[in-house]
């Protein structure tokens, strides 16, 4: 896997950490929710399956993945318990987060070609290749064309157009009254998360899906329905902005590392989570 790919990996991995953190700062001394349970075991596991793999091909002491093997070893143990306690979780957290930089990133970032064994782009792209379908994947297919060609804004547009079509297909088939309801009854919330909501979207086909409903208001009932969790919903919505700078006028560059991090959470998130299959 290449330098850039690598990188990316490595700074969705401390993204989704920070965020498993913010959730778990402050709260009673035991937690109970089981979506942060499952997303903790789930970016303990990604380590063991993925990232400690590719992070160990870029020389890195035997010492330092060894010491990180013990930290989200602790992660998996915590969350095989019930009701873990907070502390000891912030604890780990924070002990992976402290220098995860220092040991991962930077070392990556100041490796060679030769050492990296690096890839040609069009591997790059191919290994984050989506499981794709119908109108979508003539999205997707020009989305990867222009990212091995160098076009990062023009792929970054086309990525985010393939993911909002496989989202309109999965809610046709969730249903367009529920989906409606759906953000009726987050409009009458008082309390939680959605107490700030209010709006009432209410769809019958597809065509009102397209022309109506703004994507960032797409993503909140999909949260709202439990399709997503407060964290995929985030990633996804960083994914949205960067669509966003790619499409207008602005001084935020969309780099390789940047699009490679956007695919890699379309991929994750959407396009091969079995929730989302049409």
């Amino acid at each position: 896997m290449s330098k850039e790919l690598v990188i990316a990996e490595l700074n969705s991995m401390k993204s989704a950490l920070q965020d498993l953190y913010s959730q778990i700062r402050e709260g009673p001394a035991r937690i109970w929710k089981t979506t942060i349970i499952k997303t903790a075991d789930k970016i303990a596991t990604h380590w063991f399956d993925t990232v400690k793999l590719e992070a160990s091909a870029f020389g890195l002491s035997d010492s330092t993945i060894d010491y990180y093997n013990q930290l989200f070893e602790e992660i998996l143990r915590l969350s095989t318990k019930l009701g873990p306690m907070r502390i000891d979780f912030r604890k780990t957290i924070l002990s992976i987060l402290s220098n995860f930089d220092e040991d991962f990133i930077i070392p990556v970032k100041m490796t060679t070609s030769s050492q990296s064994s690096v890839q040609s782009d069009t591997s790059d792209w191919d290994q984050l290749m989506p499981s794709v379908s119908g109108d979508e994947s003539s999205y997707m297919e020009e989305a990867m064309n222009c990212a091995k060609a160098g076009f990062y804004r023009g792929s970054a547009v086309l990525g985010w157009s393939a993911a909002i079509d496989r989202l309109h297909r999965v809610i046709g088939k969730i249903g367009y009254d529920i989906f409606s309801q759906k953000s009726v009854e987050m409009k009458n919330e008082e309390k939680g998360r959605f107490r700030k909501w209010n709006k009432e979207i209410l769809v019958k086909s597809l065509n009102d899906l397209r022309a109506g409903v703004f994507d960032t208001d797409l993503l909140w009932i999909l949260e709202g329905l439990g399709q997503i969790d407060k964290n995929q919903h985030q990633r996804l919505s960083h994914c949205f902005e960067m669509r966003c700078h790619a499409a207008h006028p602005g001084d935020a560059p969309i780099t390789k590392p940047n699009l490679l991090s956007f695919y890699s959470d379309l991929k994750e998130i959407i396009f091969d989570n079995p929730v989302f299959q049409p």
